[in-house]
């Protein structure tokens, strides 16, 4: 139902994104191919959890990580735009061997 209502709201609008995606200095990444296999896969992983919570605007990630040990076995998507948002919460994820956090890299808009 909220879906259907976010969906008739956004029909015909246009999204733009106001500033930077990523800060100016570079942030150190655990490893680059883990980063990249936690993208969200929306066909094989929303198909195959039950419970799956959606943190939108998950900055440097400190609810996921929350949600994640009260939830392990729940999917949490974190939905950020901002790459050193998302690199800081990943290395927290793989220094944690978290594993039921996914990535959503783009605007949540486009999710719908």
């Amino acid at each position: 139902m909220v879906f259907l209502l976010i969906e008739n709201m956004l029909k015909g609008h246009k999204y733009k994104i106001f500033g930077r995606n990523k800060g100016r200095k570079k942030n150190p990444i655990a490893d680059l191919k883990i980063f990249n296999s936690l993208e969200l896969d929306l066909k094989k992983e929303i198909k195959k959890n039950t419970k799956i919570i959606f943190d939108i605007g998950s900055g440097n990630g400190e609810n996921c990580l929350l949600l994640s040990k009260k939830n392990p076995s729940a999917l949490i998507i974190a939905c950020d735009i901002y790459l050193d948002g998302n690199i800081n919460l990943f290395n927290q994820i793989y220094n944690n061997n978290i594993k039921n956090i996914r990535f959503y890299k783009n605007n949540v808009l486009k999710f719908f």
